[in-house]
């Protein structure tokens, strides 16, 4: 299952729920507005079947104000701690170069003039000053696993994408504005399953919760989406079984019987949940919360939790 574009295709029909226009949030920043933030993520699950924790704190600065022509803004994403299982538990000595880069560079993200529809920026000038600090580590395996990566990506924002997908995720508190105060919403999304066959599209109930609160000096949402588990369970199950006949595996096989049972007791899960707290005054994030459960695999799936907090 290709789970990067199955995401990207659960998020977009999430966010592209129609809410009236009641609560908003205009964005004024201006050249030189910086935020620092702590950033705790956590992953079940995956390939590896374990728990994966990672501390981060990375500041966001605006570097540029473009004009009423095409507005929208410029920022600086800049790492000031980064720890991770890989850099500090199992030192894994590519890993460790690419953390030691980070914590020494610079990201550029151009958002609209809502905060919304990240783009990375300066790709180039970035490559070429990763490539070199690669080359100067002397660590010759890395440098070839580098340039393998980004050559197997379309271009180094994929590559970004990959490693750092926090940086896009913080930007989806934004998205969610405008919004009502208060939703309730079942509806049957189409999407396409590139779970069995990418050409077949799924149609199946979600449940759509929303609260907002306005107050004083900040806006608090709170919001979650979730598939009927049952109709996803019972999907899952028809199709695996399907393509377990196909393979021509018998139900009387042993092999067989043992895999019905994992399917027995595997609950397919596609879910997120978000909590953000804006500041009213300057659009600030003061804190965001986000988990997705991506569980659409017979040997498993994964719970990625996020949780960016302003220091």
């Amino acid at each position: 299952m290709n789970k990067i574009r199955l995401t990207l295709i659960l998020l977009t029909l999430t966010f592209n729920c129609t809410f009236a226009q009641k609560t908003t949030l205009p964005i004024t920043w201006k050249v030189g507005d910086i935020w620092k933030y702590k950033l705790d993520q956590q992953s079940l699950g995956g390939m590896f079947e374990i728990e994966k924790n990672s501390n981060k704190k990375f500041q966001l600065k605006v570097l540029k104000v473009n004009s009423k022509a095409q507005p929208g803004y410029l920022l600086e994403w800049t790492y000031l701690d980064y720890r991770t299982l890989e850099t500090d538990t199992l030192e894994d000595e590519c890993a460790v170069v690419f953390k030691n880069f980070l914590l020494k560079s610079s990201l550029m993200i151009e958002l609209d003039k809502d905060g919304k529809n990240p783009q990375w920026k300066n790709l180039k000038s970035l490559k070429d000053k990763m490539l070199l600090f690669y080359s100067k580590s002397g660590n010759e395996l890395c440098m070839s696993n580098l340039k393998s990566s980004i050559n197997s990506t379309e271009d180094l924002g994929d590559f970004l994408d990959i490693l750092l997908p926090e940086v896009k995720v913080f930007m989806k508190a934004y998205e969610i504005f405008p919004t009502e105060s208060v939703v309730r919403k079942d509806t049957v999304e189409e999407f396409n399953d590139y779970i069995f066959d990418e050409s077949k599209l799924i149609q199946l109930h979600k449940t759509i919760n929303l609260t907002s609160l306005s107050g004083k000096d900040e806006i608090d949402v709170n919001f979650s989406s979730k598939v009927s588990e049952s109709e996803f369970k019972k999907y899952f199950a028809e199709n695996t079984r399907l393509a377990w006949d196909k393979m021509g595996i018998s139900a009387n096989d042993s092999t067989r019987i043992k895999m019905e049972k994992t399917l027995d007791d595997f609950q397919p899960k596609l879910s997120e949940s978000l909590h953000i707290k804006v500041n009213k005054t300057n659009a600030s994030v003061l804190m965001f919360y986000f988990i997705r459960e991506e569980w659409a695999m017979l040997k498993g799936g994964e719970t990625i939790s996020y949780s960016f907090k302003k220091i």
